[in-house]
């Protein structure tokens, strides 16, 4: 049997733009579950990568303009995740709650996000502290998922509305270190039978 599941038998794993932003406003008063959230809704980032970060691996680029982390991604290729000048002030926050310098250091070797004991996570544990705190909001749209809200359903939704941003789809692919397009697609199917529906051609009127 083929390793990759069938289309027809992926679940859906859709968050909409409302419901992402309930769940970072929701825990605005909590740095760690803040800015984490934020961070992996608006960098395609995985939790494997977000947990081994450290705070060296966070720099400004003066030519571009924006804030980077560098990370190493699928198949051990480095690449450089956009960093929103908003979530780097969030990270900041974090920083200061944990009593950890906020300012850009090269050699300052502490991981992103740290445990009540300093320590880095390890990405499964951070992976389920995620799922958790999603679970912990009760919203009501969560009780109707397929199956419980994981870090990997930021990724669908970072492809999702960074594609309604009109980001191209070899962007969308290279953001997330994906090796063929036809990965990328599987993230958009949804959002573009809707965008490629028949009916967005008749005209209401005429009725």
């Amino acid at each position: 049997m083929n390793n990759e599941l069938r289309m027809k038998d992926r679940p859906d794993r859709d968050l909409s733009y409302e419901e992402v932003k309930a769940l970072i406003d929701y825990y605005k008063d909590h740095q760690l579950n803040h800015a984490l959230l934020t961070l992996l809704a608006t960098t395609g980032l995985r939790i494997q990568e977000i947990a081994q970060g450290r705070w060296c691996d966070l720099y400004y680029d003066s030519g571009i303009g924006e804030y980077y982390l560098r990370v190493q991604g699928k198949r051990d290729e480095i690449r450089h995740a956009l960093i929103k000048k908003l979530v780097f002030e969030r990270l900041q926050t974090f920083r200061v709650r944990k009593r950890l310098s906020s300012y850009l250091d090269p050699t300052d070797e502490t991981p992103l996000f740290t445990t009540n004991r300093g320590k880095a996570y390890d990405f499964r544990d951070l992976s389920k502290y995620v799922t958790n705190i999603i679970k912990q909001t009760n919203f009501d749209f969560i009780k109707y998922k397929q199956e419980n809200v994981t870090p990997h359903w930021f990724l669908h939704f970072f492809a999702q509305e960074a594609h309604r941003s009109g980001a191209p789809l070899l962007f969308i692919q290279n953001t997330l270190g994906h090796k063929k397009v036809t990965t990328t697609e599987i993230y958009l199917k949804e959002i573009m039978k809707k965008e490629n529906d028949a009916a967005q051609y008749i005209d209401e009127k005429k009725y």
